[in-house]
């Protein structure tokens, strides 16, 4: 039986020190207000159509989300309605909360797994996107480069992962991509929702969805880690910084001297 999920949890030292650690954040922001910077900051606080408007717009269109992700899940037949919605604003949430002990693994359904693999990327996917969606500006949303490394990361785990669990485990294929498409995608975006039990899985299986763990989903999103975009980034820096060391060390310099005037003149005669 697959264990309750796949979510990490800090040592009580670590948690105890983001606690002291917020408490001294919260006393900071608290005597900001206090000063003129304070008050500037109120000043240049965005106009109400800026902020409340997009905010309606992606309530409005979470809770239809939910609406439409909880149904697919009800009439599956496995999941009571309570359950539906429950896994359904979860998964949304990135949360990874389930109603029964043994996660997901319990209802052993494709359809609850695809419902929920599509919700978790949407929760993972950035908040601007979302809008524009929801503002009619598909090609804008699709053209997020942010998007498209995350869906690719998750493409590219769950072919790594679904081929060790082959070589490894003797798995038929169709049983490896869909064991693996669930666990990449639940633990890419930190749900952490398990349809397996994740500790049978071979070793580079579980070194990539540490991997995955680490660098989560995108800016702007319910997701953990720390943001595809920050993570890409640091990819493109590395990257930079060997190809700069590299060619440093392989650069030639050529040294070109000027013929001067008077010997041009003498040449030319």
């Amino acid at each position: 039986m697959p264990r309750a999920g796949a979510t990490l949890t800090a040592p009580m030292a670590v948690a105890a020190l983001y606690g002291e650690l917020r408490a001294l954040g919260s006393f900071a922001a608290s005597s900001l207000a206090l000063l003129v910077v304070g008050g500037l900051l109120t000043l240049a606080t965005p106009s109400v159509e800026e902020v409340i408007v997009p905010q309606a717009l992606l309530f409005s269109s979470m809770a239809w989300l939910v609406a439409a992700g909880a149904l697919p899940l009800a009439l599956s037949g496995l999941m009571t309605p309570l359950d539906a919605i429950c896994h359904a604003m979860t998964a949304l949430a990135t949360g990874g909360l389930s109603t029964r002990t043994a996660n997901i693994g319990a209802f052993n359904s494709p359809i609850i797994e695809a419902v929920l693999i599509a919700f978790m990327l949407v929760g993972a996917t950035n908040f601007h996107v979302h809008l524009d969606v929801l503002r009619g500006r598909l090609r804008e949303a699709l053209s997020s480069m942010e998007l498209q490394a995350m869906l690719a990361i998750v493409a590219a785990a769950t072919a790594l992962v679904s081929l060790d669990l082959v070589v490894h485990l003797h798995l038929p294929l169709s049983d490896a991509v869909r064991a693996s498409v669930f666990q990449v995608a639940s633990i890419a975006t930190t749900t952490g929702y398990t349809s397996i039990d994740v500790n049978v899985l071979p070793p580079a299986s579980r070194w990539t969805l540490i991997c995955l763990m680490v660098v989560g989903g995108c800016l702007c999103s319910t997701a953990g880690g720390i943001k595809v975009a920050r993570a890409v980034a640091l990819a493109k820096m590395a990257k930079l910084e060997v190809h700069t060391v590299a060619l440093a060390k392989m650069a030639k310099l050529e040294v070109h001297t000027l013929t001067p005037p008077n010997q041009l003149q003498h040449s030319y005669a």
